[in-house]
């Protein structure tokens, strides 16, 4: 599976036993279950057939809101105010994503809200690429 958090109920795509890269059809999954320590997907396609498959035969499908929410290059950040997600280079030890920043017209950088300081800090390091900030859950 491509993810780590697996959703019930999700489309996938049934992969072929013979070519892995090669896509059979579309399918549900209903659930995950282990079988002596494998992992199994149970999946239903479009006609009802359900199948119990190797987990490296199932893929879920990326929508294009997933696509969308693929990071970008800093370039192309908006600078009109709107909060975004950007990622971070160049400091210990590794570097971060750093959430809700948006661009400061007058300070001509990338600030966050620090409630400690009760303002906004700049972001400090090398932000090479941004990310739109994910809508909230539903409930």
């Amino acid at each position: 599976m491509n993810r780590q958090n697996s959703t019930i109920n999700e489309k996938v795509e049934i992969m072929s036993a013979e070519n892995i890269d090669r896509k059979e059809e579309d399918g549900i999954l209903l659930a995950l279950c282990v079988v002596n320590q494998d992992i199994r997907a149970i999946v239903h396609n479009k006609s009802g057939k359900i199948f119990n498959l190797s987990l490296d035969r199932v893929r879920l499908v990326e929508y294009e809101s997933e696509q969308e929410a693929s990071w970008r290059p800093i370039e192309t950040a908006p600078m009109d105010g709107t909060e975004i997600d950007v990622w971070v280079t160049n400091l210990p030890p590794e570097a971060i994503r750093v959430t809700n920043v948006k661009y400061d017209k007058e300070k001509l950088c990338f600030v966050y809200w620090d409630n400690r300081y009760v303002e906004y800090r700049q972001v400090i390091g090398d932000i090479t690429h941004w990310i739109p900030i994910p809508k909230r859950p539903l409930k």
